[in-house]
């Protein structure tokens, strides 16, 4: 599912880049690598947020 989220965020060129990887976190730290920037703690706070509340979801989901 989170996978599945942060591919489809992504422009069709990006997401076809990462779409072979196996984990979310192995999309995650090529993604952060390639295009972090310490300007932009801000922008990657409110992303670590998001990806954050939706692995609580789907993680409550799994208990329901």
């Amino acid at each position: 599912m989170v996978m599945s989220w942060m591919i489809n965020s992504m422009t069709s060129e990006t997401g076809e880049n990462f779409m072979y990887y196996k984990t979310t976190k192995e999309i995650w730290d090529v993604v952060k690598e390639t295009y972090s920037n310490v300007d932009n703690i801000s922008e990657i706070f409110a992303i670590k947020s998001v990806l954050h509340e939706l692995q609580q979801r789907e993680f409550c989901n799994r208990l329901l």
